[in-house]
């Protein structure tokens, strides 16, 4: 599969992640997907590796919305973007740390907070 195939099939899934969204979530997730094209390219340039683990965390993801799992899918979904972040980070630039993406998985993944 080329970057062209497989960014097609790639953007359904994502659309399909969020398609009973608002219109202003979709429109902004939207214009994300445009704003990182450039990045994937990089991402899925330094060989099967991307491609791999893309495709199973989608399948992990598919088979959470199956079962109506938001909190598992929320999880799963926050990993696979912070993991090709952190990935991008570590190719381009590997004495950046960062904190900020850290923290933000950190809190979308760590659950209820208990009272």
């Amino acid at each position: 599969m080329d970057f062209i195939e497989w960014e097609a099939s790639h953007e359904r899934f994502h659309a399909l992640l969020f398609a009973h969204s608002g219109e202003r979530t979709r429109s902004a997730l939207e214009l994300w997907a445009d704003y990182t094209e450039r990045y994937r390219r990089v991402y899925v340039a330094q060989g099967n590796l991307g491609w791999t683990m893309g495709a199973a965390e989608h399948a992990d993801l598919a088979r959470a919305c199956r079962a109506g799992d938001v909190e598992g899918a929320t999880a799963l979904l926050a990993q696979h973007l912070a993991r090709a972040g952190l990935t991008l980070v570590a190719i381009m630039n590997p004495s950046h740390q960062p904190v900020l993406l850290q923290a933000a998985l950190q809190q979308v993944t760590a659950g209820p907070r208990q009272s």
